[in-house]
């Protein structure tokens, strides 16, 4: 990774941008499952999120989890709304979305991409 992305991904402050893993063990090591994230926009009260689950545990429940403690963390820190940009051919991710409370619609600016909204 360049420099630059990798002090992206790895220097979180934990108010403006936070990263909650999903670690298992397997063969005595620990194996990253999951991920989510989000990171603050520049008003400060809201947040972009991202997830990512390794496709063995996709359906499994890790990404609710995941969800649902980012959500909860980002309104402690003082977020009031959550947002994300997904692909408008991605489904399922449109789909968990809308069960999580977020009003996914067409965005405006680019009719490939999907932008979902939550206010915490």
């Amino acid at each position: 990774l360049p420099p630059g992305k990798l002090k992206y991904l790895t220097e979180i402050d934990y108010v403006r941008h936070l990263a909650l893993v999903a670690i298992i063990e397997q063969d005595g090591r620990p194996v990253e499952i999951g991920v989510a994230r989000y990171v603050a926009g520049p008003s400060g009260d809201d947040c972009e999120f991202a997830i990512a689950i390794d496709d063995a545990w996709q359906g499994s429940g890790v990404a609710g989890i995941l969800m649902l403690s980012l959500i909860d963390a980002a309104r402690a820190r003082g977020m009031r709304k959550m947002e994300a940009f997904i692909l408008a051919s991605n489904d399922k991710m449109i789909k968990f979305a809308r069960q999580l409370g977020f009003e996914v619609r067409r965005d405006a600016d680019d009719p490939g991409m999907m932008h979902a909204v939550r206010s915490l």
